[in-house]
Protein backbone atom coordinates (compact mmCIF):
# COMPACT_ATOMS: atom_id res chain seq x y z
CA UNK A 1 0.00 0.00 0.00
CA UNK A 2 0.98 3.24 -0.74
CA UNK A 3 0.60 6.52 1.23
CA UNK A 4 0.76 10.11 0.00
CA UNK A 5 -0.04 13.70 1.23
CA UNK A 6 -3.82 14.36 0.79
CA UNK A 7 -4.01 16.95 -2.23
CA UNK A 8 -6.60 18.55 0.34
CA UNK A 9 -4.13 18.88 3.06
CA UNK A 10 -3.10 22.10 4.84
CA UNK A 11 -2.27 23.64 7.82
CA UNK A 12 -2.52 26.87 9.93
CA UNK A 13 -0.27 28.94 12.16
CA UNK A 14 -1.98 31.51 14.02
CA UNK A 15 -3.22 31.89 17.82
CA UNK A 16 -3.15 27.53 17.96
CA UNK A 17 -1.32 25.24 15.35
CA UNK A 18 -4.05 23.93 13.51
CA UNK A 19 -3.91 20.70 11.08
CA UNK A 20 -6.56 20.47 8.68
CA UNK A 21 -9.88 21.95 7.26
CA UNK A 22 -12.99 20.84 7.95
CA UNK A 23 -14.15 18.07 10.14
CA UNK A 24 -11.08 16.33 10.63
CA UNK A 25 -9.14 19.79 11.70
CA UNK A 26 -7.05 19.52 15.28
CA UNK A 27 -4.70 21.38 16.78
CA UNK A 28 -1.51 20.28 18.14
CA UNK A 29 1.56 21.75 20.00
CA UNK A 30 4.41 23.40 17.90
CA UNK A 31 6.62 20.40 18.50
CA UNK A 32 3.74 18.07 16.88
CA UNK A 33 3.19 20.61 14.46
CA UNK A 34 6.50 20.39 13.50
CA UNK A 35 6.73 16.72 12.89
CA UNK A 36 3.33 16.96 10.94
CA UNK A 37 4.94 19.62 8.56
CA UNK A 38 7.83 17.17 7.96
CA UNK A 39 6.11 13.93 7.26
CA UNK A 40 3.66 16.03 4.69
CA UNK A 41 7.04 16.91 3.74
CA UNK A 42 8.12 13.78 3.39
CA UNK A 43 5.43 12.66 1.58
CA UNK A 44 4.42 14.92 -1.01
CA UNK A 45 5.78 11.85 -3.21
CA UNK A 46 4.16 8.44 -2.40
CA UNK A 47 5.98 6.17 -0.16
CA UNK A 48 5.10 2.29 0.95
CA UNK A 49 4.88 1.34 4.71
CA UNK A 50 8.06 0.20 5.30
CA UNK A 51 10.44 3.25 3.63
CA UNK A 52 7.60 5.24 6.04
CA UNK A 53 8.49 3.72 9.03
CA UNK A 54 12.15 3.38 8.48
CA UNK A 55 12.48 7.38 8.09
CA UNK A 56 10.15 7.74 11.24
CA UNK A 57 12.72 5.64 13.17
CA UNK A 58 15.94 7.30 11.53
CA UNK A 59 14.01 10.66 12.47
CA UNK A 60 12.78 9.47 16.24
CA UNK A 61 9.36 10.69 14.96
CA UNK A 62 6.69 8.85 16.90
CA UNK A 63 4.52 6.60 14.68
CA UNK A 64 1.14 8.23 16.19
CA UNK A 65 2.01 11.49 14.47
CA UNK A 66 2.04 9.75 11.93
CA UNK A 67 -1.06 7.51 12.17
CA UNK A 68 -3.07 10.99 13.44
CA UNK A 69 -2.51 12.80 10.22
CA UNK A 70 -3.83 9.28 8.16
CA UNK A 71 -6.97 9.49 10.60
CA UNK A 72 -7.68 12.54 9.69
CA UNK A 73 -7.03 12.41 6.05
CA UNK A 74 -3.94 14.65 5.60
CA UNK A 75 -2.63 11.53 4.31
CA UNK A 76 -4.25 9.46 1.98
CA UNK A 77 -3.74 5.62 0.64
CA UNK A 78 -6.32 6.07 -2.51
CA UNK A 79 -4.37 6.36 -5.68
CA UNK A 80 -7.44 7.59 -7.69
CA UNK A 81 -6.26 11.16 -5.58
CA UNK A 82 -2.78 11.11 -5.95
CA UNK A 83 -2.43 13.17 -8.34
CA UNK A 84 -4.30 16.25 -9.68
CA UNK A 85 -6.40 15.39 -13.18
CA UNK A 86 -8.81 17.53 -15.55
CA UNK A 87 -11.41 14.71 -15.42
CA UNK A 88 -15.09 15.05 -13.92
CA UNK A 89 -13.77 11.92 -11.52
CA UNK A 90 -11.29 13.49 -9.98
CA UNK A 91 -12.88 15.87 -8.02
CA UNK A 92 -15.35 13.53 -6.99
CA UNK A 93 -12.48 11.26 -5.62
CA UNK A 94 -11.00 14.09 -3.97
CA UNK A 95 -14.53 14.77 -1.66
CA UNK A 96 -15.15 11.31 -1.38
CA UNK A 97 -11.67 10.45 0.51
CA UNK A 98 -12.14 12.67 2.91
CA UNK A 99 -15.45 10.86 4.08
CA UNK A 100 -15.13 7.62 3.19
CA UNK A 101 -11.95 5.10 3.02
CA UNK A 102 -12.58 3.03 -0.30
CA UNK A 103 -13.11 5.55 -2.88
CA UNK A 104 -11.91 3.81 -5.84
CA UNK A 105 -14.41 0.74 -4.92
CA UNK A 106 -17.39 3.53 -4.76
CA UNK A 107 -16.34 5.23 -8.06
CA UNK A 108 -16.69 1.55 -9.36
CA UNK A 109 -19.98 0.67 -7.84
CA UNK A 110 -21.41 3.91 -9.13
CA UNK A 111 -20.00 2.91 -12.92
CA UNK A 112 -21.52 -0.74 -12.72
CA UNK A 113 -25.15 0.97 -11.36
CA UNK A 114 -28.30 2.00 -13.44
CA UNK A 115 -29.98 4.06 -11.47
CA UNK A 116 -33.37 4.68 -12.11
CA UNK A 117 -35.03 7.98 -11.66
CA UNK A 118 -38.68 8.21 -11.76
CA UNK A 119 -40.30 11.45 -11.85
CA UNK A 120 -37.47 14.30 -13.42
CA UNK A 121 -38.88 17.78 -11.94
CA UNK A 122 -37.15 19.31 -9.65
CA UNK A 123 -35.37 16.72 -7.35
CA UNK A 124 -35.02 14.41 -10.86
CA UNK A 125 -32.87 17.43 -12.03
CA UNK A 126 -30.40 17.41 -9.24
CA UNK A 127 -30.51 13.42 -8.88
CA UNK A 128 -29.51 12.98 -12.38
CA UNK A 129 -27.43 15.31 -13.15
CA UNK A 130 -26.08 14.54 -9.33
CA UNK A 131 -25.45 10.62 -10.71
CA UNK A 132 -24.51 11.41 -14.33
CA UNK A 133 -20.59 13.31 -13.10
CA UNK A 134 -20.11 9.59 -11.60
CA UNK A 135 -20.98 8.45 -14.91
CA UNK A 136 -22.93 5.16 -13.73
CA UNK A 137 -24.01 2.30 -16.20
CA UNK A 138 -27.10 3.63 -16.65
CA UNK A 139 -29.36 6.10 -16.48
CA UNK A 140 -33.47 5.59 -16.97
CA UNK A 141 -35.29 9.09 -16.74
CA UNK A 142 -38.91 8.69 -16.47
CA UNK A 143 -41.75 11.09 -16.56
CA UNK A 144 -44.63 12.04 -18.77
CA UNK A 145 -44.46 15.77 -17.22
CA UNK A 146 -43.65 18.49 -19.86
CA UNK A 147 -42.04 21.49 -18.48
CA UNK A 148 -43.56 24.73 -17.84
CA UNK A 149 -42.44 28.39 -17.32
CA UNK A 150 -42.64 27.81 -13.43
CA UNK A 151 -40.31 24.74 -13.69
CA UNK A 152 -37.68 27.12 -14.26
CA UNK A 153 -36.74 28.25 -10.93
CA UNK A 154 -35.23 25.48 -9.85
CA UNK A 155 -35.52 23.00 -12.58
CA UNK A 156 -31.69 24.01 -14.12
CA UNK A 157 -31.06 21.63 -16.49
CA UNK A 158 -34.13 23.46 -18.60
CA UNK A 159 -33.99 26.70 -20.58
CA UNK A 160 -37.14 28.81 -21.82
CA UNK A 161 -36.47 26.92 -25.51
CA UNK A 162 -37.79 24.12 -23.64
CA UNK A 163 -41.08 24.92 -21.96
CA UNK A 164 -43.47 22.28 -24.29
CA UNK A 165 -41.04 19.44 -24.09
CA UNK A 166 -40.97 16.66 -22.29
CA UNK A 167 -38.67 17.08 -19.05
CA UNK A 168 -36.81 13.49 -19.39
CA UNK A 169 -35.81 13.93 -23.32
CA UNK A 170 -34.72 17.57 -22.26
CA UNK A 171 -32.60 16.44 -19.17
CA UNK A 172 -30.96 13.46 -20.98
CA UNK A 173 -29.65 16.04 -23.85
CA UNK A 174 -28.82 18.29 -21.28
CA UNK A 175 -26.80 15.73 -19.38
CA UNK A 176 -24.99 14.35 -22.54
CA UNK A 177 -23.91 17.80 -23.20
CA UNK A 178 -21.43 17.54 -20.21
CA UNK A 179 -20.76 13.70 -20.73
CA UNK A 180 -21.28 12.25 -23.79
CA UNK A 181 -20.20 8.76 -23.15
CA UNK A 182 -23.68 8.69 -21.16
CA UNK A 183 -25.83 5.61 -21.51
CA UNK A 184 -29.79 6.93 -20.92
CA UNK A 185 -32.99 5.86 -21.49
CA UNK A 186 -36.04 8.30 -21.53
CA UNK A 187 -39.81 7.22 -20.98
CA UNK A 188 -41.79 9.93 -21.51
CA UNK A 189 -44.63 8.51 -19.67
CA UNK A 190 -45.44 8.59 -15.97
CA UNK A 191 -45.07 5.46 -14.05
CA UNK A 192 -48.03 3.22 -14.23
CA UNK A 193 -48.54 -0.79 -12.63
CA UNK A 194 -49.24 -1.35 -16.80
CA UNK A 195 -45.81 -0.40 -17.98
CA UNK A 196 -43.27 -0.24 -15.13
CA UNK A 197 -42.80 -4.41 -15.81
CA UNK A 198 -42.20 -2.92 -19.45
CA UNK A 199 -39.79 -0.02 -18.77
CA UNK A 200 -37.58 -2.39 -17.04
CA UNK A 201 -37.31 -5.56 -18.26
CA UNK A 202 -34.10 -7.31 -18.99
CA UNK A 203 -32.31 -4.35 -17.02
CA UNK A 204 -30.14 -6.36 -14.08
CA UNK A 205 -31.71 -5.75 -10.87
CA UNK A 206 -28.75 -6.77 -9.30
CA UNK A 207 -26.95 -3.57 -10.30
CA UNK A 208 -29.82 -1.26 -9.69
CA UNK A 209 -30.89 1.74 -7.60
CA UNK A 210 -34.20 3.38 -7.39
CA UNK A 211 -34.74 7.29 -7.03
CA UNK A 212 -38.47 7.89 -6.34
CA UNK A 213 -38.73 11.58 -6.70
CA UNK A 214 -42.33 12.18 -7.66
CA UNK A 215 -44.57 13.65 -5.44
CA UNK A 216 -47.69 11.10 -6.17
CA UNK A 217 -48.66 8.45 -3.69
CA UNK A 218 -49.99 6.18 -6.14
CA UNK A 219 -46.48 6.27 -8.16
CA UNK A 220 -44.29 5.95 -5.28
CA UNK A 221 -46.68 2.61 -4.43
CA UNK A 222 -46.22 1.44 -7.38
CA UNK A 223 -42.29 1.94 -7.74
CA UNK A 224 -41.89 0.38 -4.31
CA UNK A 225 -43.45 -2.45 -5.02
CA UNK A 226 -41.47 -3.46 -7.87
CA UNK A 227 -37.88 -2.39 -6.16
CA UNK A 228 -38.96 -4.22 -3.09
CA UNK A 229 -39.92 -7.54 -5.59
CA UNK A 230 -36.57 -8.00 -7.14
CA UNK A 231 -34.90 -6.78 -4.22
CA UNK A 232 -33.62 -3.36 -5.75
CA UNK A 233 -32.59 -0.77 -2.81
CA UNK A 234 -33.99 2.77 -3.32
CA UNK A 235 -34.70 5.88 -1.64
CA UNK A 236 -37.34 8.77 -1.00
CA UNK A 237 -36.59 12.20 -2.07
CA UNK A 238 -38.81 15.08 -1.63
CA UNK A 239 -40.14 18.22 0.78
CA UNK A 240 -41.95 19.20 2.90
CA UNK A 241 -42.65 22.85 2.31
CA UNK A 242 -39.79 24.33 3.43
CA UNK A 243 -38.15 21.00 5.17
CA UNK A 244 -35.86 19.46 2.75
CA UNK A 245 -36.81 15.65 2.97
CA UNK A 246 -35.13 12.12 2.26
CA UNK A 247 -36.22 8.93 3.39
CA UNK A 248 -36.63 6.10 4.29
CA UNK A 249 -34.03 4.43 2.19
CA UNK A 250 -34.56 1.01 1.57
CA UNK A 251 -32.82 -2.06 1.52
CA UNK A 252 -35.52 -4.71 0.45
CA UNK A 253 -36.16 -7.36 3.00
CA UNK A 254 -33.97 -5.56 5.66
CA UNK A 255 -35.34 -2.36 6.24
CA UNK A 256 -38.63 -0.15 6.54
CA UNK A 257 -40.55 0.78 3.62
CA UNK A 258 -42.27 4.28 3.03
CA UNK A 259 -45.38 2.28 4.13
CA UNK A 260 -44.33 0.72 6.97
CA UNK A 261 -47.07 1.18 10.07
CA UNK A 262 -48.28 4.01 8.19
CA UNK A 263 -45.74 6.11 10.33
CA UNK A 264 -45.14 8.58 6.95
CA UNK A 265 -48.20 9.26 6.11
CA UNK A 266 -47.69 8.19 2.40
CA UNK A 267 -50.91 6.87 1.91
CA UNK A 268 -53.04 9.27 4.33
CA UNK A 269 -56.15 10.76 3.32
CA UNK A 270 -57.72 13.64 2.60
CA UNK A 271 -61.62 13.64 4.22
CA UNK A 272 -63.76 14.25 1.13
CA UNK A 273 -66.37 14.75 3.44
CA UNK A 274 -64.82 18.14 4.78
CA UNK A 275 -65.68 20.50 2.44
CA UNK A 276 -62.42 23.33 3.96
CA UNK A 277 -59.97 20.15 4.11
CA UNK A 278 -60.93 19.52 0.64
CA UNK A 279 -61.15 22.87 -0.97
CA UNK A 280 -57.32 23.52 1.02
CA UNK A 281 -56.17 20.56 -0.51
CA UNK A 282 -57.53 21.57 -4.39
CA UNK A 283 -55.44 25.13 -3.73
CA UNK A 284 -52.56 23.40 -2.35
CA UNK A 285 -49.49 24.77 -4.67
CA UNK A 286 -46.02 23.48 -3.72
CA UNK A 287 -43.38 25.87 -2.47
CA UNK A 288 -40.99 23.89 -4.16
CA UNK A 289 -37.65 26.05 -5.10
CA UNK A 290 -34.16 25.68 -5.74
CA UNK A 291 -33.16 25.62 -2.10
CA UNK A 292 -35.62 22.43 -0.84
CA UNK A 293 -35.15 20.69 -4.03
CA UNK A 294 -31.11 20.82 -3.76
CA UNK A 295 -30.98 20.82 -0.19
CA UNK A 296 -32.87 17.33 -0.58
CA UNK A 297 -30.68 15.76 -3.19
CA UNK A 298 -27.44 16.76 -1.41
CA UNK A 299 -28.78 14.41 1.56
CA UNK A 300 -29.71 11.49 -0.68
CA UNK A 301 -26.38 11.63 -2.41
CA UNK A 302 -24.83 11.68 0.73
CA UNK A 303 -26.71 8.10 1.96
CA UNK A 304 -25.88 6.32 -1.30
CA UNK A 305 -22.23 7.23 -1.39
CA UNK A 306 -22.46 5.49 2.22
CA UNK A 307 -23.92 2.23 0.91
CA UNK A 308 -21.76 2.46 -2.01
CA UNK A 309 -19.18 2.54 0.89
CA UNK A 310 -20.84 -0.31 2.78
CA UNK A 311 -21.34 1.31 5.51
CA UNK A 312 -25.10 1.00 6.64
CA UNK A 313 -24.97 2.24 9.99
CA UNK A 314 -23.89 5.72 8.53
CA UNK A 315 -26.63 5.49 6.42
CA UNK A 316 -28.91 8.50 8.15
CA UNK A 317 -32.34 8.30 6.43
CA UNK A 318 -32.00 3.77 7.09
CA UNK A 319 -35.43 3.34 9.04
CA UNK A 320 -35.74 6.82 8.96
CA UNK A 321 -37.03 10.33 8.05
CA UNK A 322 -34.80 12.97 7.67
CA UNK A 323 -36.05 16.30 7.52
CA UNK A 324 -33.55 19.61 6.86
CA UNK A 325 -35.13 22.65 7.78
CA UNK A 326 -34.00 25.12 5.13
CA UNK A 327 -34.47 28.23 6.97
CA UNK A 328 -33.03 27.56 10.26
CA UNK A 329 -31.22 24.07 9.28
CA UNK A 330 -32.51 22.51 12.58
CA UNK A 331 -32.83 18.67 11.66
CA UNK A 332 -35.74 16.68 11.92
CA UNK A 333 -35.71 12.84 12.40
CA UNK A 334 -38.73 10.43 12.17
CA UNK A 335 -37.74 6.71 13.45
CA UNK A 336 -39.49 3.61 11.89
CA UNK A 337 -38.78 -0.07 11.86
CA UNK A 338 -39.99 -2.60 9.35
CA UNK A 339 -43.98 -3.27 9.56
CA UNK A 340 -43.85 -7.40 8.88
CA UNK A 341 -47.85 -6.48 7.83
CA UNK A 342 -47.03 -4.01 5.37
CA UNK A 343 -49.14 -3.99 2.51
CA UNK A 344 -45.94 -3.07 -0.07
CA UNK A 345 -43.15 -5.06 1.87
CA UNK A 346 -44.82 -7.23 4.36
CA UNK A 347 -42.82 -10.52 4.77
CA UNK A 348 -40.19 -11.58 6.75
CA UNK A 349 -36.99 -9.67 7.91
CA UNK A 350 -33.58 -11.14 6.59
CA UNK A 351 -30.67 -11.64 8.68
Amino acid sequence: MKYKTSLTATTLKSNENLIGIGSKQYAVNDDEFNLSLKILEFLLTEKDEDEILNWLDSNNIDKSVFKKLVANKLITTSKAVFQKEDTMEFKNGLYLDLIINNVQDVLTKFKETTFVVIGCGGIGNFMSYALSVYSPKKLVLIDGDKIERSNLNRQFLFTINDIGKYKSEVIADALKLRNPNLDIEVYTEFISTNNINNILEGKDTNSMFGILSGDDDTAVSISSKYFLTNNVPFVNIGYLNDIAVIGPFVIPHKTSCPFCYGTFSINGEINSNDETMAQLHKQYASPSSIINNSLACDLALSDIIQYFAGNNNSIKSLNARVGINSNSFEKYVLPNTKDPNCSICGGTLDD
